[in-house]
């Protein structure tokens, strides 16, 4: 495909993008009041009148909400925004995160955690990047009693969702501390 198609369906996808966002700020503004304002077609020019929802019309507005968040969803990911694809990822992972340290937890001591916590900030502040690197930090800081390298290997494959396994993100081990600190 040339450059100038790709250019213009980027163009066509952003403006689309904008149409969806407006779009989605109307139906919360009429989810939100319970009422649309209705216009007289036989005389245009009277005052529009308020027209209460009945419980159906507030299902429909439902539907289309949730159509439009969806279509958003798809149209950013097409445009490549990668942070979107973050939030989606970080999402599902931050609950198997959550999910994998609840089982930790019935293993291990409040002290082993803290282990594991500092060594994903260091991981942080070092931007460690890749697996291997983690997996030697892992084996310099384990204690003997807890194989660290597994058990941080598995928080993030649970954190990193369905990306390969081959480098990690600094938004996965921002995850992943934000798990950790907020069941502390």
């Amino acid at each position: 495909m040339s450059k100038v198609k790709k250019a213009i369906q980027f163009h066509a996808k952003k403006r689309s993008l904008e149409a969806l966002t407006k779009k989605k700020k109307e139906v919360e503004s009429i989810l939100k009041s319970g009422a649309v304002m209705r216009v007289n077609k036989k005389n245009p020019k009277e005052k529009p009148i308020r027209h209460e929802l009945s419980v159906a019309e507030r299902d429909k507005y439902r539907l289309v909400h949730e159509t439009i968040k969806s279509d958003i969803y798809e149209t950013k990911n097409a445009l490549g925004e990668k942070k979107y694809q973050y939030q989606a990822v970080l999402k599902a992972g931050i609950e198997n995160a959550r999910n994998e340290r609840v089982k930790m937890k019935n293993r291990l001591t409040q002290k082993k955690l803290n282990i594991i916590l500092e060594l994903l900030e260091k991981a942080k502040s070092q931007k460690v990047e890749d697996y291997e690197k983690l997996a030697q930090m892992c084996r310099s800081n384990d204690k003997g009693d807890i194989d660290l390298k597994k058990l941080v290997l598995k928080l993030i494959k649970g954190i990193n969702g369905r990306r390969p396994i081959t480098s990690i993100d600094k938004d996965v081990l921002e995850g992943v501390i934000k798990t950790f600190r907020n069941n502390n």
